[in-house]
């Protein structure tokens, strides 16, 4: 228990848990052929995959499978281009979001 270690241990934030996702996933992409020692932390893979705000991304970049709502195949993981924000219009979720709202303003 977290509260009864003594001094207690300093346990990463979910946003920082999601920034390490995103900074593994950018590697991932730039360097396919490597594999970032991080990646090889079970207790990381843990905290990725539990944390809400990074849990796509962790999928996909640990190859497990889920309901792909993009490709309609829910037997592949995501496309990490398609999660992760890397140029204006490029179709990941802050993109098609603001695409639906603007859609929604259009009268």
């Amino acid at each position: 228990m977290w509260s009864t270690e003594n001094p207690p241990k300093q346990h990463p934030t979910p946003a920082e848990i999601a920034q390490a996702v995103d900074a593994a996933a950018y590697v991932r992409l730039t360097e396919p052929d490597k594999k970032p020692a991080l990646l090889a932390d079970d207790n990381f893979k843990r905290l990725a995959l539990r944390n809400p705000w990074a849990r796509a991304k962790a999928m996909a970049l640990y190859g497990l499978s889920v309901d792909d709502a993009l490709t309609g195949d829910p037997g592949l993981p995501p496309d990490l281009g398609k999660l992760l924000h890397t140029a204006p219009n490029d179709n990941c979720p802050i993109c098609r979001q603001r695409a639906l709202m603007q859609k929604g303003n259009d009268f």
